[in-house]
């Protein structure tokens, strides 16, 4: 499950747990397309949608996006340099129901407003 805490102000921080099961709060900011490149040594593929994640009690940061195959991809290490096929982390485990969602929510808005 996705938890999402919206504060007065509309700021809204995404609740994702850590290794020992412990929530941990990341800012979560919506980057445009992203075009593929070498990063710090990591290739980053080509995301038509990003995502950047910041961990706020340690300020890591983590670009998280859907590449044109369906594929999610990020740069945390866990992904990065995992050798198993099903590459995913929790990053993309917690980004894709956030993501379904808001598609379900603008295809409604979208219908809504034809009527």
């Amino acid at each position: 499950m996705t938890v999402i805490l919206i504060d007065d102000r509309g700021a809204g921080t995404i609740q994702i747990p850590d290794a020992e099961g412990e929530e941990r709060s990341y800012d979560l900011t919506l980057g445009g397309p992203v075009m593929g490149h070498q990063e710090a040594g990591v290739r980053v593929p080509e995301l038509p949608r990003s995502v950047r994640l910041t961990r706020l009690d340690t300020g890591d940061c983590y670009l998280v996006g859907r590449q044109k195959s369906g594929a999610w991809w990020c740069s945390c290490p866990s992904f990065t340099f995992a050798k198993r096929a099903d590459k995913t982390c929790k990053h993309c485990q917690c980004l894709a129901p956030l993501s379904a969602w808001l598609r379900h929510l603008l295809r409604e808005t979208v219908h809504a407003e034809r009527f």
